[in-house]
């Protein structure tokens, strides 16, 4: 199962994007995640990252450019250097002087120079552009990818999340992160995107009584009852909390009882089916 993320990409020319910034996307736009540009020397690349994880956003991968010079292959290594995966961004210009074969070629290079410092995500582009720069090449069919197409001319309705069975793929590569909106809600310069990953499930904060086990996925309370902790609970009772191997909710209650010193006892939590 998966589920969608929204979030943004940020690049050279946004400046130093500060951590308000980047928390009232989050607090009212639901951004959860923000792809860092790696142009132009990176001068607030470094910051873009560190404030959008200060604000509670994930930094997942970055994107570079190659501008078919020769220097290309060079420069994708120095983005490497910055400690994200990277994807190469093919939409600038005509490609390489030789055509298409050629143009896939220097993403080839810039690929392999990536995978050799560990660090290669993928490939941002377009179905258009795609086909206009490397002929619709299959070369990297497989490979993650990230696609912009825009399903509206302006700001789509707030809370829109893009339909992936519509994802705009290109070359063969896996439909990851759509583009979806040139603008973002109260930052402008900002794109959007959608990301879609799996449903894995987060652990939560236990009352006294329950321990965690192994990977925090599976706890287990006091009389033995396994659970799946999903969803963001933030330590929050009470609340839906829990998958019963299976594809039924469960809710975390409190049971009534008088005596504060046991609050937090594990015998005085039931879990209850619902909806």
């Amino acid at each position: 199962m998966t589920v969608l993320l929204n979030g943004i990409d940020t690049d050279n020319y946004d400046g130093a994007v500060s951590v308000a910034r980047f928390r009232s996307l989050y607090d009212n736009h639901a951004v959860r995640f923000n792809i860092i540009g790696l142009e132009a020397g990176m001068p607030f690349a470094a910051v873009q990252r560190d404030n959008s994880l200060a604000a509670g956003l994930t930094a997942p991968f970055a994107y570079k450019f190659p501008y078919w010079e020769p220097d290309d292959v060079e420069r994708m290594k120095r983005a490497a250097g910055f400690g994200l995966p990277v994807s190469i961004d093919v939409e600038y210009g005509n490609g390489m002087p030789g055509g298409w074969g050629q143009t896939v070629q220097r993403i080839q290079e810039c690929k392999d120079v990536l995978l050799a410092e560990g660090r290669y995500w993928g490939i941002y582009s377009s179905p258009s552009e795609w086909e206009r720069l490397t002929g619709g090449s299959m070369a990297f069919a497989g490979d993650n990818g990230w696609s912009a197409t825009y399903p509206y001319k302006n700001l789509p309705p707030k809370g829109f999340l893009p339909d992936f069975t519509q994802f705009p793929a290109f070359g063969g590569t896996l439909s990851i992160v759509w583009q979806y909106a040139d603008q973002c809600y109260d930052e402008p310069s900002f794109d959007m995107n959608a990301m879609e990953v799996a449903d894995v499930p987060t652990p939560v904060q236990l009352p006294n009584g329950w321990a965690v086990e192994g990977n925090q996925i599976i706890a287990r309370n006091a009389n033995g009852l396994a659970v799946v902790a999903i969803g963001d609970f933030e330590g929050q009772f009470p609340g839906r909390v829990a998958k019963l191997f299976g594809d039924t909710w469960w809710w975390l209650r409190k049971a009534p009882q008088t005596d504060p010193a046991h609050n937090m006892a594990a015998a005085y939590w039931t879990l209850e089916a619902g909806d």
